[in-house]
This record gives C-alpha cells, sequence and structure tokens, in this order.
C-alpha cells in the first residue's frame, strides 16, 4: 500500500498542502498514527477539508495527552507542547500551507485583543502570514482553556522564537472572553481586521 501511495504524493504535492504533514509525526510521538489517517482523509475528503479534519485530529490527540498529564495552568511552554506542537511546531515554524508559523507575523505579536479572540473562537482561512496563503482553520479554545492558561501560552509564542512582545494577562483574556461570549462562529481574518474586533475591551 505504501508504494502505491508514495508516487501519487509526490505528483500532487503542489496541489496537496496537506503532503507534508506526515513528516511532523515520530514513532515516539503519540500523534505518530495519526499519518495513517492523513492518508485515509486524503483519500476520501477534498483537500481543505482533510486539512481541517486533520487539524482537528491533531488537536484531540493533544487533548488526549493533556487529560492524562495536565501542565500547570501558568506554565505557557507545557501548555503549548500539549495543545498547540502538534500543528505549529516545537519551533513554531507550524507546516507549510496546512498549519501557519507562530514567528515572524503579527498575529502573533501584533494586537492582543486580536490574538485573544481568534484563540478563544478559532480561526476560519483565508489566512496569509509571511507571504503563503492558508485556507484551513483553528478550532476555539474558549471551552477547553480558562483565563489563566490562554493568558500563559499566548504569552509564550509572543515571547519564544525570536519573537519579543509584551505578555498577555488572565484579565486581558477574560474582557475579551466576556466581550465576545455570545460569538458561537470562527473568526476570519478580515473580521479580525476590523479595528472593532481589536484591542481590549474596557
Amino acid at each position: 500500500m505504501r508504494l502505491r501511495l508514495r508516487p501519487r504524493a509526490r505528483r500532487r504535492r503542489a496541489a496537496d498542502p496537506c503532503a507534508h504533514v506526515g513528516s511532523i509525526t515520530r514513532s515516539d510521538s503519540p500523534f505518530g498514527t495519526l499519518t495513517t489517517i492523513r492518508v485515509l482523509l486524503l483519500r476520501n475528503l477534498r483537500t481543505q477539508e482533510a486539512c481541517v479534519v486533520l487539524g482537528l485530529a491533531f488537536v484531540l490527540a493533544g487533548l488526549a495527552v493533556a487529560a492524562t498529564s495536565p501542565p500547570r495552568p501558568d506554565d505557557g511552554e507545557a501548555i503549548y507542547n500539549t495543545r498547540c506542537l502538534a500543528c505549529h511546531q516545537a519551533d513554531g515554524q507550524g507546516i507549510a500551507g496546512v498549519f501557519p508559523p507562530l514567528t515572524e507575523t503579527e498575529w502573533v505579536t501584533g494586537d492582543k485583543g486580536a490574538l485573544i479572540r481568534l484563540t478563544l473562537d478559532g480561526l476560519m482561512g483565508p489566512l496569509e502570514v509571511q507571504g503563503m496563503v492558508y485556507q484551513g482553520a483553528m478550532p476555539p479554545w474558549k471551552a477547553f482553556l480558562g483565563d489563566e492558561e490562554v493568558a500563559a501560552v499566548l504569552t509564550y509564542i509572543r515571547e519564544a522564537w525570536g519573537n519579543d512582545a509584551s505578555g498577555v494577562t488572565p484579565a486581558e483574556v477574560a474582557a475579551v472572553r466576556e466581550a465576545t461570549g455570545s460569538r458561537s462562529r470562527a473568526w476570519t481574518a478580515e473580521e479580525l481586521a476590523d479595528p472593532g474586533n481589536q484591542g481590549i475591551p474596557e
């Protein structure tokens, strides 16, 4: 089966943004079995759908790991490693064409309000980062992470991998959560470009 799939993946690489997903898995990683899920998704779903569902599969795997050994709510790096690493990678570089990088981008180091909003309620593409357009989706985290946890992980990514931005406080997360509490759908990049959806509510 593998010998038949590999040549096909090489021919479709330019049109298949999920083609590199398998490369992020390791034999010693709890996410390793998701390579098989990737192959099945690409055989049965359209490319964009496959990327979205695969992203959710990685998130669910991370939740399962976190449930067995939950990190402290103030340990941003540990929260990142259990909730975000599978998609955005240990170095914050993501996977080109599938999961965007968290380095050298205003989406991370820019407006804190927009970053908190997309973390709480998720984000649906298209999204341009470092000149590349991403069509996938980021799931909402507001039901899984408290204010202190969101603040810790966002502070971590705003300071890691050469990023140099101010930290996020639990009070800022709480203010955004309260102001957007009735929202039931993911944000779009266009919506978050609106100044009315940026900043910390007073």
